[in-house]
């Protein structure tokens, strides 16, 4: 393309992901919309509880778009989905699922427009993981005190959950304090006090722009 032209580019099923209301001169979208969304957990290799979740947006009426980087990725959605007798649709229809390429890293969830969009790394176990950066006393102290019950909190494997404050839980006869993290459709999560250094506290919620085009 010559500097200075500006020829869109030809049609294609696809969608553009925004921060900011922006004009591209190279994109001619069907629609736009512009729509809070919420972060989605990520699953790091717990399968079984992503397909239940899953299979909850699509009853709930979802739109639910995997995304994969490159050819490996979208092979390994294939036989996810086969194993689990999930069909997939080329089509962005309510209820059913899409396979896309992109280099999105993030879940999302589109709440006000039932659709979801989830990247393959989000499901798939972490092949690498940095090791774990201990917490110093005074760290943990502040943590805890600038934590309440009801805030959100990210593990480090399990993703985004509500933190529900700490349980003592008994096993063979030793009390333990444990912190209780709830997730979507009544999943809980336990993390042994010794273990906080996998858990931060999440702040913030994004607001982006989708153009489906």
């Amino acid at each position: 393309m010559r500097r200075g032209t500006s020829r869109a580019l030809p049609w294609v099923a696809g969608i553009a992901l925004s921060t900011v209301e922006q004009s591209a001169p190279y994109l001619n979208p069907k629609s736009k919309m512009n729509a809070a969304c919420a972060d989605v957990i990520e699953y790091r290799g717990n399968i079984n509880i992503f397909i239940k979740q899953l299979a909850s947006y699509m009853q709930n009426g979802y739109t639910v778009i995997l995304t994969y980087l490159d050819a490996h990725q979208k092979a390994s959605l294939d036989n996810l989905l086969e194993t689990y007798a999930l069909k997939h649709s080329d089509r962005l229809i309510p209820g059913e699922i899409t396979l896309m390429e992109s280099p999105l890293h993030h879940g999302m969830d589109f709440a006000i427009k039932k659709l979801l969009i989830f990247p393959y790394g989000g499901i798939a176990a972490s092949e690498k993981k940095s090791p774990t950066v201990k917490k110093t006393k005074k760290e943990r102290e502040a943590f805890f005190s600038d934590i309440q019950p009801g805030d959100y909190v990210v593990h480090e494997i399990h993703g985004i959950g509500r933190y529900e404050g700490i349980h003592q839980i008994q096993l063979e006869g030793i009390s333990k304090d444990y912190m209780k993290i709830s997730y979507a459709k009544e999943d809980v999560l336990y993390v042994p006090a010794e273990q906080m250094d996998l858990i931060q506290k999440y702040i913030g919620a994004c607001f982006c722009s989708a153009a489906a085009v």
